[in-house]
């Protein structure tokens, strides 16, 4: 449902955008119809601007102008025009204008109407206008005697209440399609765009929400396998860790065999044979026991304490006697 809501929502907006596309032409093409070509000539500019109805899309300014050859105009456009300017107008009779303006979705606020003694006339403010008041304010008035010349004051807009008939800028041979271009403005162009892309969003996001709530996301594409038909394979035996092979201590642990015996080489060997095949008998350090001797007939003693064994059988072990070091003698006086 939530789809559906959301697709009439974005179509709503496309049809609307289109819908006053559609009479932004038609106007056009009205205006190429029924319009009377002209040459303006823009004047002095009023300093009163207005920002146009009912969105404020830009500021509607008023100018002084002339209509080839002679005619005196008040100008209301929301361009900024420069002052002695020409532009090329198509502009509406009052019969003509009524039907435009009744038709045209968009408010059409190129206006021009003959001007007349109670539209005053456009006063030019300098552009240090509002600072050089600031500072009046500030100092005070001045001492008692002394001229001081008054600021001139913006005149009021022309007043718009005047009947007036709707103008666009085209030339004699533009088409349609230029006509339409050449009268859009800014704030129109950037409002068209946000609205494009607010459609352009709705429809995405309409696209994206799917008809069943309850559905499996992705359960759309071709390679979908709902996960009650999913075949689940076991995980891999992993593989089998390496034994280690016990090896049994050698008999003599205080000496070990570095390397790899040769299968050829006895696994002992009691003294090196020279190459003649004579035995090689091996000189023993000073103050070693010969391995082939017998053993002592009395035990000797390990301990590094006392009683010592001594070197007869009286049992008697020597005792140690300590003396004092003796002093030095003390100096003479």
């Amino acid at each position: 449902m939530k789809k559906i809501l959301w697709f009439a929502l974005g179509l709503g907006l496309l049809a609307a955008f289109i819908a006053i596309a559609s009479n932004t032409w038609h106007t056009a093409a009205y205006f190429q119809a029924h319009g009377r070509d002209g040459v303006v000539v823009i004047g002095a500019k009023y300093n009163t601007s207005l920002w146009s109805k009912p969105l404020p899309l830009g500021k509607i300014h008023s100018y002084v102008a002339v209509l080839a050859p002679d005619h005196e105009l008040i100008l209301e456009t929301d361009r900024d025009l420069p002052q002695n300017g020409e532009h090329f107008v198509k502009f509406l009779l009052r019969d003509t204008a009524v039907t435009a303006r009744d038709y045209s979705v968009r408010p059409l606020v190129n206006t021009l109407r003959l001007k007349s003694a109670a539209d005053g006339t456009p006063v030019r403010l300098a552009d240090t206008n509002l600072f050089d008041r600031i500072v009046d304010k500030a100092m005070g008035p001045p001492a008692a005697g002394v001229y001081v010349r008054p600021r001139e004051t913006a005149e009021a807009a022309p007043t718009r209440t005047a009947p007036s008939v709707p103008f666009v800028f085209a030339g004699a041979k533009d088409d349609t399609w230029e006509l339409v271009w050449n009268n859009l403005g800014f704030g129109e162009c950037l409002l068209a765009a946000f609205w494009l892309l607010a459609i352009k969003v709705v429809l995405l996001h309409a696209w994206a929400i799917p008809f069943d709530p309850n559905r499996p996301v992705g359960a759309e594409r071709k390679d979908f396998v709902h996960p009650s038909l999913k075949k689940i394979e076991p995980d891999a035996t992993p593989a089998a860790s390496t034994k280690l092979s016990y090896v049994p201590k050698p008999a003599d642990h205080d000496y070990i065999q570095v390397g790899k015996p040769s299968p050829t080489a006895p696994l002992e060997t009691t003294a090196a044979q020279a190459p003649d095949g004579a035995t090689k008998s091996i000189a023993l350090p000073p103050g070693a026991r010969d391995p082939l001797a017998p053993p002592p007939s009395r035990p000797y003693s390990t301990a590094t304490t006392a009683p010592f064994p001594t070197d007869d059988n009286t049992g008697v072990s020597p005792s140690l006697r300590l003396s004092r070091k003796p002093k030095p003698p003390a100096p003479s006086p």
